[in-house]
């Protein structure tokens, strides 16, 4: 292996020495295998009924779709026709919508990162051998089975429109699989399967909401590849939230409380690390440009929350709770309206905002269009490497919030421990008198929480790589502020 050196936590190869590969992203370090023992014998109860149960939800792969079914065929004489209709309807695409549908596509083609996020789950789910026999082992390939196709259906069609620069795709499928992705599940079911019942229905949204607005720019045949995928993310979204309902029936109380720590550390998007090797805010420019044209929002965000708060029947548990578990049941409950009023404000925020663009490599450099939105009771303005003032002030619940634009963690554990103002003590400096508008914030105007720092006051350094500045008289109730903060950095508004 080649002698390194390293910068800023990336190794630097040393002169002479053939560079190994290194992932373009990073993620904070991580907590793994939080499952108590005395859990792990749940799931292996419930094998047989996961075969008998959810099983069922997969599709015998005779009955099943496959992309050719949506493609012109290579073998008919017509093909090249077919080829010209699918040109000439393609391009009419406007170029944001392009966007959304690389975006789309590049997250369906990370499979293999999802699949083995299901097999590094503890509790005997995982598929120890790779062509394990139990239900669980079984699902998951027959999932990942399923789920191959969507990928495989968008980037041919995209191939064939001509309308995107497919290496550059292609350069970011692999660099987002080789980067991989921090679901923050802890390696626990609960969390797990919570997560991708969030994520199946975010799909659902996304991909029927793309296939609307193909219907809208003429082109009925993507409306029904976009339209078919959503059908599939809906069946397996049923699936999940099916597992995660047996999971509440036998054991509420832990149940609800992985639910209220995967929502606190927020259902980070799965192509969160995504990058072209060019653009270091490529998932935080596609998210801004889907919110924009509103393939997927915040306001989906809150809906999903509400909706599976509702689905799982979370208000009405009673029996079987903790004092915590009761605790986690009234936090999870009050996040859907939240984040309603969240988004309530960003959007009227969003109206004032100026426009912004950004170049995409995936169509050749052109612009796409998005609502650049800050904090404006500072008037400060985005950090050069994406970050957004957080100026609001919080008081025992949440009050306001603006919106970040590049995923910031935060620990779950620990709560942000205020800062003295190096001005004139804890209420010297006020929101409104923050000065972060250069390309890198200056005190007093930051107290952020670093990982595995808790409550420490960051160097300019370390607070301008993070990209996100905080007053230093704000007091966070990290339960609920981290979880806010999360979610607005995961849709990138």
């Amino acid at each position: 292996m080649a002698s390194t050196a390293k910068v800023g936590g990336n190794p630097i190869p040393r002169a002479g020495k053939k560079a190994h590969f290194t992932p373009p992203r990073e993620v904070p370090p991580q907590i793994t295998h939080t499952l108590p023992p005395e859990k792990e014998e749940i799931f292996e109860s419930l094998n047989e009924w996961a075969a008998d149960t959810i099983l069922p939800y997969l599709k015998p792969v005779e009955e099943s779709w496959q992309p050719q079914d949506h493609l012109p065929d290579p073998c008919s004489g017509s093909f090249h026709d077919e080829v010209a209709e699918l040109r000439d309807r393609a391009a009419e695409l406007p170029d944001d919508y392009l966007v959304c549908l690389v975006g789309d596509m590049v997250t369906e083609e990370a499979l293999p990162t999802y699949q083995t996020m299901l097999n590094t789950m503890d509790g005997g789910v995982r598929d120890e051998t790779g062509a394990g026999a139990s239900g669980w082992a079984v699902w998951t390939r027959a999932w990942a089975a399923e789920e191959n196709r969507h990928g495989d259906l968008m980037n041919k069609y995209l191939y064939l429109t001509g309308r995107v620069d497919m290496r550059q795709v292609e350069k970011t499928i692999q660099y987002l699989i080789g980067s991989g992705m921090d679901p923050r599940t802890e390696n626990d079911p609960y969390m797990g399967f919570i997560y991708t019942t969030f994520q199946e229905r975010a799909t659902f949204i996304s991909h029927g909401n793309t296939a609307r607005h193909a219907v809208r720019h003429g082109d009925a045949a993507l409306a029904r590849v976009c339209g078919t995928v959503a059908a599939d993310e809906k069946r397996h979204e049923a699936a999940y939230a099916r597992i995660v309902e047996k999971l509440f029936e036998v054991d509420p109380d832990y149940t609800v409380m992985a639910f209220a720590r995967m929502m606190r550390k927020k259902v980070a998007m799965p192509a969160h690390l995504m990058f072209d090797g060019a653009d270091d805010r490529l998932f935080a420019h596609f998210s801004a440009v889907a919110q924009r044209l509103g393939v997927y929002t915040a306001a989906d965000y809150a809906g999903i929350i509400e909706f599976l708060v509702g689905r799982w029947g979370v208000a009405g548990l009673a029996a079987g709770l903790s004092g915590e578990g009761r605790r986690a049941q009234d936090f999870v409950c009050s996040l859907g309206p939240r984040f309603r009023r969240m988004e309530e404000r960003a959007q009227a925020e969003a109206k004032r905002a100026p426009a912004a663009a950004a170049p995409f490599s995936w169509i050749h450099g052109r612009q796409g269009q998005y609502t650049d939105t800050c904090c404006t009771s500072c008037s400060c303005l985005p950090l050069e490497d994406g970050g957004c003032c957080l100026t609001e002030e919080f008081g025992d619940s949440l009050s306001r919030l603006t919106l970040l634009k590049i995923p910031v963690y935060f620990s779950p554990d620990a709560a942000l421990a205020s800062s003295q103002s190096p001005n004139g003590g804890a209420n010297g400096d006020r929101a409104e008198e923050n000065n972060c508008t250069g390309s890198k914030p200056r005190p007093p105007c930051f107290n952020l929480l670093l990982p595995g720092v808790i409550g420490t006051r960051p160097s300019d350094e370390e607070a301008f790589l993070s990209g996100v500045c905080i007053p230093a008289d704000l007091y966070l109730d990290l339960g609920e502020a981290a979880a806010a903060a999360e979610v607005a950095a995961a849709t990138s508004l």
